[in-house]
């Protein structure tokens, strides 16, 4: 070691002494300074964030037989990477995969992440013409996180999404999950699947965006998926667990929950916290980017079931609203297609099916226990919880 390097550890162990022989309630003071000063908390996210786009940055050039040559660069949300010769149409069919992203960055933060991205970046994202390719893509769009863990590949010229799984475990159970309901929830067309190589090919889907979507448009997806439902469990066995939103939010122990844990306490009480509601297979993932409304028909598919699980039995029909949230206008439009008559009549239907009885007046209930199970699935911490459930009151609002 030497002697810079010494003196530097030196020094930090003594800083390291200092700060743990504090008094506790300064340590503790100290904490609450340093987890909740906004400038802090935004330079700490804005590193985790750099991270993750220099992580894809240093994958992308093992993905070079899937993508076709050229050079690539950064969407407009950071989600991925596409090749820079595409035509005005190509990039405005890439437009849908950016649209539903949420808007993580100001202008300036988006511009100062685009210029240490580019200098990072700078030799590394381009892609050798090569004799033999295993797919055509113009895009590079990895999934990871710990319930995902693939990379998704689009060819826009034949109009087909490959899907690459860094795992067998994780190729087979979305293949077994959307083989148990594809017969229930329409899917895109199979084109090829792939086990030994662990991938699989599907169609292209044009569809419509969150900000393309009207009234209309939600209360067409919204009670499409309340009638699929009706269709699966009708045809499946009634042996199933319960749960309560008491239950769930006894799981939520970590501190970041507290917040959470008082807001439910304090607006929730009795049978809305103990009602007890049937555990059964979902598809678990039913965001507005997860079912795409054709552009051309207004066919509905759906796709992503690498999240299917059981969960209570309605969390499917309101976890397209936790995607609309921070979006007041696609929230009013979830809001009034979950309002409308032939909602409830579905809903009334679905309830039955389970041996219960649908009330329109328990909305914010039901919702409650979503975005609970969603919070327990994600394990989603924010400040916004309270916003977030206290919007929930108006599903019961005209």
């Amino acid at each position: 070691m030497t002697k810079s390097s010494l003196k530097k550890n030196t020094f930090a162990k003594q800083n390291l002494w200092r700060i743990s022989n504090l008094p506790l309630n300064i340590k503790i003071k100290l904490n609450q300074i340093l987890t909740n000063n906004p400038i802090i908390k935004k330079i700490s996210s804005f590193i985790k964030f750099f991270n993750h786009k220099k992580n894809i940055i240093n994958e992308f050039s093992k993905y070079q037989d899937y993508l076709a040559p050229g050079k690539y660069k950064f969407s407009a949300s950071f989600k991925f990477l596409y090749n820079t010769s595409l035509n005005k149409s190509e990039l405005s069919d890439l437009k849908i995969l950016d649209s539903n992203s949420n808007v993580l960055w100001n202008y300036c933060e988006s511009l100062f992440a685009s210029i240490l991205l580019k200098l990072y970046s700078c030799g590394k994202l381009s892609v050798k013409a090569m004799d033999v390719k295993l797919f055509n893509g113009v895009t590079f769009y990895p999934l990871f996180c710990e319930s995902r863990n693939k990379i998704k590949f689009f060819d826009l010229t034949n109009e087909q999404v490959l899907t690459l799984y860094l795992d067998k475990h994780s190729l087979f159970y979305e293949v077994n999950s959307l083989n148990s309901m594809k017969d229930f929830y329409p899917t895109p067309r199979l084109i090829d699947c792939n086990e030994e190589k662990r991938f699989t090919i599907e169609e292209f889907i044009r569809f419509k965006t969150r900000d393309e979507m009207n009234r209309s448009d939600y209360l067409l997806v919204v009670n499409d998926i309340v009638k699929n439902n009706i269709r699966y469990y009708k045809n499946i066995d009634n042996n199933y667990e319960t749960i309560s939103a008491k239950e769930i939010l006894e799981e939520l122990t970590s501190p970041d929950y507290t917040a959470l844990h008082d807001y439910v306490l304090n607006n929730f009480e009795g049978a809305q916290l103990t009602t007890r509601y049937p555990v059964v297979k979902q598809h678990g993932d039913l965001h507005v980017g997860n079912v795409l409304l054709n552009v051309d028909d207004n066919s509905i598919k759906y796709i992503d079931f690498e999240h299917s699980g059981d969960h209570v039995f309605f969390y499917d029909i309101f976890r397209p609203s936790l995607s609309t949230l921070y979006d007041d206008i696609a929230f009013a439009n979830i809001r009034n297609a979950c309002q409308s008559n032939i909602f409830s009549d579905l809903m009334i239907n679905y309830f039955q099916i389970f041996n219960l009885t649908y009330k329109a007046c328990n909305k914010s209930q039901y919702f409650l226990l979503v975005y609970l199970t969603y919070v327990k699935i994600c394990g989603f911490s924010s400040d916004m919880h309270c916003l977030y459930l206290k919007r929930a009151e108006h599903f019961e609002q005209k």
